[in-house]
């Protein structure tokens, strides 16, 4: 595995800024649900699916000291389901091996 797959692991506190945003605004609290997906998806898609599990663990440790320090919970937990919703969603492909022939018929005989 080594160094490369290891780059991916500095979205982490990006994916728990995008999940703790405000929700004054229901747009951010949207967008930043979709950006947090993205992160997620983005570290399977790099091969560091293993790193996922200590990354949630992370983010649940920066949501804690948000809690402490702020004293609200800002929907946290179900940002975080939605967010792992979308990355898996995304990262279906990832997942699953396909020919080339299969996901496009034309395109072997360029």
């Amino acid at each position: 595995m080594g160094h490369l797959t290891a780059h991916a692991f500095m979205l982490m506190p990006l994916a728990a800024y995008f999940l703790l945003i405000s929700t004054s605004k229901k747009m951010n609290s949207i967008l930043g649900v979709f950006f947090a997906g993205i992160c997620l998806a983005y570290i399977v898609h790099a091969g560091a699916a293993n790193y996922i599990i200590p990354i949630i663990i992370s983010i649940f440790g920066v949501f804690f000291i948000y809690c402490v320090k702020f004293n609200e919970s800002n929907y946290f937990l179900l940002k975080l389901v939605i967010a792992s919703s979308l990355a898996l969603l995304l990262s279906l492909s990832k997942f699953f091996n396909y020919k080339k022939e299969e996901l496009c018929p034309g395109m072997m005989k360029m």
